[in-house]
């Protein structure tokens, strides 16, 4: 009976022990988080559009009849003493018109570097007269 009692402690020490460490290893390594919205609009007429507010991804206008793609940039930084990881999700109705170059960017201390976000000119139908909205999600990590 002793024995079962030692086991059964020494079962929830582990388990406790290995919460503890994995709320500390998170803790240490997601610095910080970072959501940004993203809007797309679409019109079948000969419209381009764009928007300067640097708070949103915004893509602006697109034009069935205007071919090609439109690019955002968000520029990054490491304050950081040591080297960081950007991760970049994308998630909402705008996700499979968007395609991230440098999704997973590595910054060593002060170094500066980019991300680009296009979306590309519809070429159906169901896109005309639509907005496509989502979030950008931008995690920095500690680099391994």
């Amino acid at each position: 009976m002793r024995l079962k009692r030692v086991i059964i402690l020494l079962t929830a020490i582990f388990v406790l022990s290995c919460i503890v460490t994995a709320l500390i290893f998170f803790s240490l390594t997601i610095l910080e988080m970072k959501i940004t919205d993203m809007v797309l609009r679409v019109e079948k007429e000969n419209v381009l559009g764009f928007s300067a507010d640097n708070q949103t991804l915004d893509f602006g206008t697109l034009s069935l009849n205007y071919p090609g793609e439109v690019s955002r940039y968000i520029i990054l930084k490491n304050d950081y003493k040591f080297p960081i990881e950007v991760k970049v999700y994308i998630l909402g109705n705008i996700k499979k018109y968007i395609e991230v170059i440098n999704s997973n960017l590595i910054l060593k201390e002060k170094e500066m570097n980019h991300i680009e976000f296009k979306a590309r000119n519809p070429d159906k139908m169901p896109w005309i007269g639509k907005e496509y909205k989502g979030k950008a999600i931008f995690i920095f990590e500690r680099s391994r």
